[in-house]
């Protein structure tokens, strides 16, 4: 586990351990105090098998449902990263159509729902993708293309321009969705 304070560019605090628990604790240590996690904005994880503990992470760390969810890529680190842009890129993203909505809530909604599935946003060598998460598994990377359409279809948020392939521009001045069952 590393720690990310905002005012700083690399971690200012790491914690190695079995679970969440111990790695936090030698985290408090390095920082001298115990840690409030309700302000976390962001949490980037590499393992799928945490989808399933993000729930309980939720309740046990008070953790802010606005938090912002982001999976890494195999062997992909942000402990030299800048997260404070990474998350000024993923909220640039979601209000411009390129990446539906991130947060822990939305998430969860979507993992409790019937088809125990959610978007979530991968991170790879300062990149953003995303993925249809389960709760134990990341399954594979969407295109553009496909986030778009999840964004549209969901109405998260809609992009000011489309591109065909044709390398026509359309610019979008008004957009709705609805969907029927």
């Amino acid at each position: 586990m590393q720690l990310h304070d905002f005012q700083e560019s690399s971690a200012i605090a790491d914690g190695i351990g079995d679970s969440i628990e111990n790695a936090l604790s030698q985290s408090a240590v390095a920082v001298g105090k115990e840690l409030f996690l309700g302000h976390v904005e962001l949490i980037a994880y590499e393992d799928p098998a945490f989808n399933a503990k993000l729930d309980a992470w939720m309740e046990m760390y008070r953790l802010s449902p606005s938090c912002r969810v982001l999976g890494l890529a195999d062997g992909e680190s942000l402990e030299e990263a800048d997260t404070l842009l990474i998350v000024e890129q993923l909220q640039y993203a979601e209000e411009n159509g390129c990446m539906p909505q991130t947060n822990l809530y939305t998430i969860l909604k979507e993992l409790a729902g019937a088809s125990a599935s959610a978007v979530m946003p991968i991170y790879s060598n300062g990149a953003f993708s995303a993925a249809i998460i389960a709760e134990t598994q990341f399954h594979e990377n969407l295109s553009a293309d496909v986030i778009a359409g999840l964004c549209w279809l969901r109405g998260d948020a809609y992009p000011s321009a489309i591109t065909l392939q044709n390398g026509e521009n359309y610019f979008v001045t008004s957009a709705s969705t609805q969907l029927t069952a």
